[in-house]
């Protein structure tokens, strides 16, 4: 068997001989016990889409195999060549034919025989549908989560020391004292032979195939010990692994079923279907009660209202919230399937660390024994996927204060595990936050602290007024582009009274006043009722703003599937602080490289995108956009890629502001500076690029330097911290 270098489509045999579909239908069986034969069809002409017809005559269904539970579907087909095309020039289209037709009919997967019109010869694929093409997570990060948790089975279950256990997994095992494993090499390789291990978000199998090969490694290399047997092979420590220890769950029975449809065509041995359990784990005993001696998996990522036909089921989970991502739940559902001796090895996102709604993970992991983090902060590992991720290990026991942290940093690393050998460092768990986990050095958590107790929270410094920008639910209507609402004001003046300038995030720049592209259509909840007097709910909006009406009845059917909705479908939802749009204040953008932050005097609304903070003071200003303050928010923020954070209101209600005492003329100073330096920068920064002449841009430059140094004495900052702020 070999790939044909796409991992869904996967070559199985071929020859030069007539095909023999007795033999080629006995060798299905074996893939799929369940066959059913009665399932059958022949398709030709219409059935087959025009791209396809010059290398594909016909197909054919000799059988399907669908799972008793769950919806799921395989099937095995016969694909006839054009007269005078060949196999491997028909191949490549026959497979994108399969493709769709798999896409089309909702079929997960299929065997394919493709045979010539005339003549002799056969080629053999097993195709998967397009809905389970998967993202390959390399190799080394894989094997290194598996193997942070199989470490502390083995040592546990064998009374070995962690120096032992290490010295066993590592990459410079050949340098090791290897004494104690040489004495406890029959003991190892009990506890590998009958390990029951599970994956409990199994999917394309890319987790469970990566233990089933480091079992097999670790059991090959204990041959120097109890001898090199002819039933001590790696492929039959596989074939162990994969019959033996092997269980899995997928709430998906599509997947579950092509996972041991492969573990079939991958191994001659018996795959029991009983060890693979379709279901949702975090809400079902799926293995009726069975704990486990490792857990190692990659749960699915999920916003909440993706899966809220569970919600009420999970809030039993220390995780939960109103919006916690899915795989958090997979992540504390993992610690409960493992035994006293179990390991537990998770690869999941690592916004957990810093996002709202981590919190309760957190919580819940700061209980367990983390043994090992590795986080790749702002570094995506995975080609496909934009979210940075991390690797979790643990166990069951009491917390230890301890806990070995990686942040990687080097996105070239040539493996995970040799650079984890290189990089890594104690954090200790008192030092982390329900709030958020930080890994920093010395010097920046002292420096965080510093800064922490030189300020109040910016929550406090303005009562508790920073909010977050409207959110509409459905933009396409509510939010119309400057040349539509212009349309609609031409078309009928009275609509200007309902039209407010509406900011993006990326409309909202340093200091700079913003460029409007766009406008809210303002129908706030209640407004309907409050000033329709005796006229129908429609028949008020279409008398009184008639344009607008017919703007948004284009949206309706979306706009009233709207969960954050007013009264009507073309009402915004309910929201205490509507006026503070219209005041003077602060607005903060979402997404930023640096913190960025503008004074709006022109009554501006914003979406969901950015935060305001009503507030008009300068001084507050340009502490936001100071390097401080950026190097400040940058470690308690979630980060994203290319160097970008994501800033929330909670996240700029804890920001450390210097409260400025009156009588203290140092102080007084250094505030007047900041505002002057802020007031300065708002006006050279709303300049036009036509406007700003090199002196213009130097002007800004020594203006913010100027701002730094302010900011940097008010805050007591010494050569040190300042160069750590400035090179951070």
């Amino acid at each position: 068997m070999h790939s044909t270098g796409k991992s869904h489509i996967i070559d199985l045999k071929a020859s030069d001989a007539l095909i023999d579909f007795d033999e080629y239908l006995s060798e299905i069986r074996t893939y799929l016990p369940s066959l059913n034969e009665d399932d059958a069809w022949i398709r030709s002409g219409i059935h087959i889409g025009d791209k396809y017809k010059k290398h594909i005559s016909s197909y054919r269904l000799f059988g399907s195999q669908t799972p008793e539970i769950g919806r799921a579907r395989i099937e095995v087909l016969l694909v006839k060549t054009q007269i005078g095309v060949s196999i491997s020039d028909a191949a490549p289209h026959c497979a994108d034919f399969i493709r769709d037709h798999l896409t089309r009919t909702g079929t997960d997967a299929a065997f394919v025989a493709l045979i010539p019109s005339t003549g002799e010869g056969w080629r053999t694929f097993f195709v998967k549908s397009p809905l389970h093409d998967t993202v390959d997570i390399p190799e080394d990060i894989l094997t290194h989560t598996c193997s942070g948790a199989l470490k502390i089975h083995i040592r546990k279950s064998c009374g070995l020391s962690d120096a032992a256990v290490d010295g066993y997994f590592s990459f410079g095992y050949a340098l090791f004292d290897d004494t104690v494993i040489r004495a406890k090499a029959k003991e190892i390789d009990k506890s590998l032979r009958y390990l029951k291990f599970c994956d409990i978000a199994s999917g394309s199998g890319q987790m469970l195939h990566a233990m089933a090969g480091l079992v097999a490694s670790l059991r090959s290399g204990l041959n120097k010990y109890l001898g090199s047997h002819a039933d001590r092979t790696e492929k039959n420590f596989t074939e162990q692994f994969l019959t033996g220890s092997l269980y899995a769950s997928d709430y998906d029975a599509g997947s579950l079923e092509i996972l041991k449809t492969m573990l079939r065509i991958e191994t001659d041995k018996k795959i029991d279907d009983r060890r693979f359990v379709w279901g949702n784990i975090l809400t079902e005993d799926l293995f009726e009660g069975m704990l486990f001696d490792v857990i190692a998996t990659n749960p699915p990522h999920m916003k909440q209202d993706e899966f809220s036909f569970i919600r009420d089921k999970l809030e039993s989970y220390a995780s939960f919230s109103h919006n916690t991502d899915l795989y958090c739940y997979y992540a504390e559902k993992a610690f409960g399937l493992v035994t006293e001796n179990g390991g537990v090895g998770v690869l999941m996102s690592n916004r957990w660390m810093r996002s709202g709604y981590g919190i309760g993970l957190r919580h819940f992991l700061s209980q367990k024994n983390i043994t090992e983090i590795v986080d790749y902060a702002n570094i995506p590992p995975v080609k496909g996927i934009s979210t940075p991720l991390s690797i979790v290990i643990g166990s069951n026991d009491a917390p230890s204060e301890d806990i070995n942290v990686t942040v990687v940093e080097d996105a070239d690393h040539e493996n995970i595990s040799l650079y984890v050998e290189e990089q890594s460092a104690i954090q200790t768990l008192s030092a982390l936050s329900d709030e958020g986990w930080v890994f920093d050095p010395e010097d920046t958590t002292a420096l965080m602290n510093k800064i922490t107790d030189i300020g109040v929270p910016l929550e406090e410094y303005v009562e508790g007024h920073i909010c977050r920008g409207i959110l509409t639910g459905l933009n396409e209507a509510f939010a119309p582009d400057r040349a539509t609402a212009e349309k609609l004001i031409a078309k009928d003046p009275n609509s200007s009274k309902i039209l407010r300038p509406f900011l993006s995030g990326r409309n909202v720049k340093r200091y700079a006043i913003p460029t409007v592209k766009k406008y809210l259509v303002f129908l706030p909840k209640g407004i309907t009722d409050r000033t329709r007097g005796d006229l129908y709910p429609e028949e008020w909006l279409c008398t009184q703003y008639p344009a607008i009406a017919e703007h948004l009845a284009q949206y309706e059917e979306k706009a009233s599937k709207r969960r954050d909705k007013g009264d009507y479908w073309w009402e915004l939802r309910s929201c205490r602080y509507y006026e503070e749009f219209e005041k003077t204040k602060i607005i903060c953008p979402t997404i930023v490289k640096h913190i960025s932050a503008t004074m709006d005097t022109n009554g501006l609304f914003s979406n969901d995108k950015t935060s305001i903070i009503a507030s008009g003071d300068f001084y507050l200003l340009g502490l936001l956009n100071s390097n401080l303050m950026d190097f400040y928010m940058r470690r308690i923020c979630t980060e994203l890629l290319n160097e970008h954070y994501e800033v929330k209101p909670a996240n700029l209600a804890v920001l450390p502001i210097k409260k400025i005492s009156p009588t203290n003329s140092f102080h007084v100073n250094r505030k007047t500076d900041i505002e002057n330096g802020a007031m300065a920068l708002s006006k050279l920064c709303s300049m036009s690029e036509k406007e700003r002449s090199d002196k213009v841009n130097e002007e800004i430059r020594e203006a913010e330097r100027a701002v730094n140094k302010s900011v940097a004495r008010l805050y007591r900052l010494t050569p040190s911290e300042i160069s750590l702020v400035e090179n951070y």
